[in-house]
């Protein structure tokens, strides 16, 4: 029989526990990202000393996590990896979700990340474009911690666990990171670097107030386009007229039809343009004729 959960209950336990103890003896992580095989993944890490409390608290701290565990595992498909034999306490949950494609992966961390029985994140906007030879995308976020214990019902929680949480929300705080595919980083809200075809970057969580981030980044097609995009379609169409030719003569053909494109779009400004002029010319010389009636 499955156990079930209440998920809100959760979600506050596992911020609660987050915040238990000061800087230095607690460490809460948020991952988010895609990896070299259209993975996407969302996971949460809970690092807790607990040395410094009597056998009776140490009890409950382990019974929660395990709460949690079971709750992650069972309701929300997360795999999770607990650790309460030792000091530290940790839990890992981490959700990956395979695809066939990186705009598919894209996609399926927005599903992730919007959704309210397993994201600490209130908004979410993601976008992604495709061009011949690059992908753009976009992914902001915002967190807010205050507004999730606000909107639940804190008188829910064990009165030893709240006392701890209210004692201990001004001054803990956790990281997000973040790491997608990438070739250029365009814009970020916090120091982002690429590092072996990712776009990593780290963001300080607050449990006080709001946190938000923005990452904006370009990524190269594999063979310099992609598969649903309109130069792949015309890449699959050169590929099936030259069979027996090499990539970079494939190549060449794309920049011949790039060139093309644009004479072509350079030829009907300038129609246009020979047009207005044409007709302009034409109202100036009939208003001159009118006046000189």
């Amino acid at each position: 029989m499955k156990r079930t959960t209440n998920k809100k209950f959760i979600l506050i336990l596992l911020l609660s526990l987050s915040l238990f103890l000061i800087s230095g003896c607690a460490l809460f992580d948020v991952k988010i990202g895609i990896d070299s095989n259209n993975t996407a993944y969302l996971s949460y890490h809970l690092e807790m000393d607990v040395s410094e409390y009597n056998a009776h608290q140490q009890h409950n701290f382990k019974h929660a996590l395990f709460e949690m565990a079971v709750h992650y595992h069972e309701n929300l498909g997360f795999s999770v990896n607990l650790e309460t034999d030792s000091n530290p306490l940790t839990l890992t949950a981490e959700k990956r979700i395979n695809n066939n494609s990186f705009e598919n992966a894209f996609e399926s961390l927005k599903t992730m990340l919007s959704d309210e029985k397993m994201t600490i994140f209130m908004q979410v906007d993601m976008a992604e474009v495709n061009y011949p030879r690059q992908s753009a995308y976009i992914i902001s976020a915002q967190a807010d911690i205050p507004r999730i214990l606000k909107s639940n019902d804190l008188d829910e929680l064990p009165p030893g666990l709240r006392r701890s949480l209210d004692e201990a929300i001004k001054t803990s705080t956790g990281t997000i990171t973040i790491n997608i595919p990438a070739d250029e980083i365009v814009s970020a809200s916090h120091d982002a670097e690429i590092l072996t075809g990712y776009a990593g970057m780290e963001v300080p969580l607050s449990f006080t107030g709001q946190t938000s981030f923005e990452l904006s980044a370009i990524r190269n097609m594999p063979d310099g386009v992609s598969d649903g995009s309109i130069g792949g379609v015309i890449q699959q169409q050169l590929r099936a007229l030259f069979p027996n030719n090499d990539d970079s003569f494939i190549e060449e053909q794309l920049r011949f039809q790039e060139v093309a494109v644009k004479i072509s779009l350079a030829a009907a400004v300038l129609i246009i343009i020979t047009i207005a002029i044409t007709i302009i010319v034409a109202i100036v010389k009939r208003r001159r004729k009118i006046n000189y009636l």
